[in-house]
């Protein structure tokens, strides 16, 4: 699930200008770095069109994310796009043995980068099918957008970050009540 949202976000905004967005995937070294810290390191440096792949599954993603934050279910042309991403998954069986203990593991049958998008797609479903989707939110600051999943108990959760976000939309409101109030006869 993490995987998948850490896609996702990897498209910030700072407000609604165009220059307030941030691509991640456009800054040297973060997709080496992501890869590296998901388990995908071996899989090399993406050529144009992998990395068009994963572009188009991040759009997919973040529409379907702010689908499911609004309270809808994912339309049926986006589960059949999520459905040729998750295809790039060929599994096979293999016998360890740790500590002790056999155990039996599915392994990729190739490490490959259809493999690395398969999983990054594999990561949205869990977090659709085993998380509960009304914890799945976007931060409620109208200049974030950033996706998260709510843990907290009440499920109540507004912000992606409510030291930041929070403050900041607070803060904002009380300046807008305060004008209100200074302008009113």
């Amino acid at each position: 699930m993490e995987i998948a949202l850490e896609l996702i976000n990897s498209e910030e905004w700072y407000g609604r200008r165009p220059h307030g967005q941030v691509d991640h995937l456009q800054q040297p070294g973060w997709l080496p770095s992501f890869l590296e810290r998901w388990g995908f390191g071996d899989v090399g440096t993406p050529n144009r069109a992998q990395r068009d792949q994963l572009l188009g599954l991040r759009a997919l993603l973040r529409r379907m994310i702010s689908t499911v934050a609004g309270g809808d279910a994912p339309s049926a042309d986006d589960l059949e796009e999520l459905n040729r991403y998750l295809e790039g998954r060929a599994l096979h069986r293999r016998l360890t043995h740790d500590a002790g203990t056999l155990r039996v593991e599915l392994a990729p049958a190739r490490r490959d980068w259809a493999w690395a998008l398969s999983e990054i797609a594999s990561s949205f479903t869990d977090l659709l099918v085993e998380g509960e989707r009304e914890r799945v939110k976007l931060c409620e600051n109208p200049e974030c957008q950033w996706a998260f999943y709510d843990t907290t108990k009440n499920r109540r959760r507004r912000w992606c970050d409510p030291a930041q976000c929070g403050n900041v939309f607070k803060v904002r409101q009380f300046r807008a009540r305060r004008r209100a109030e200074q302008s009113a006869p």
